[in-house]
């Protein structure tokens, strides 16, 4: 059966959510050989984004009846959103996840949902908050299971950076002279 023959359901815009894990300038390779994708998650809150969460389990559910599988029989593993209560990250707590992906880089704006954001802007991270188009697929090998295709995305607000952050290096370092580093060390 052709994709062509497939359902296609409206894409799924998530509003306002809290980024998370972002390689959305450049590709991740999970294992060697293979091709890599740009990737991000999305964290969810059970209550600010009810709305999102209800769009993107009942296109979980229309596919795969569409595909005549049993959602109870799909490992959980399997389905793009996650239950974030059932991870021990700390930010996933109260909320559900996404992780959209692409093989194609894709439009990424700043807050005037125009202007485009690059790398070198520092502008997204791991924390911020970001609104994003998103939709959703079936796949069935090895086992079948449900992905999804990040689309575009929107710088939204800062937040609380996930992580270390930057190392904070004033003060840390005394001015040295220039020297032949190999004589200093008695090689």
């Amino acid at each position: 059966m052709s994709s062509q023959n497939y359902l296609k359901l409206p894409n799924i815009r998530l509003n306002n959510v809290r980024l998370s894990y972002p390689s959305i300038f450049q590709v991740k390779v999970w294992e060697e050989g293979k091709d890599g994708k740009y990737e991000a998650t999305f964290i969810l809150n059970k209550e600010t984004h009810k709305v999102e969460i209800d769009q993107i389990n009942e296109q979980i559910d229309q596919y795969l009846k569409e595909h005549k599988v049993d959602r109870n029989k799909v490992k959980v593993d399997n389905i793009c959103l996650k239950d974030g209560d059932m991870s021990d990250t700390t930010e996933y707590q109260n909320s559900y996840t996404i992780k959209g992906t692409s093989t194609r880089r894709f439009p990424i704006v700043n807050k005037d949902g125009k202007t485009p954001i690059a790398s070198d802007d520092n502008i997204i991270y791991g924390g911020c908050y970001v609104s994003a188009y998103i939709d959703l697929w079936v796949y069935s090998k090895p086992n079948t299971g449900i992905a999804c295709n990040l689309l575009a995305l929107q710088f939204v607000n800062d937040g609380e950076s996930f992580g270390a952050g930057s190392f904070d290096i004033s003060g840390k370092f005394d001015a040295v002279e220039s020297t032949n580093a190999v004589d200093d060390m008695g090689f």
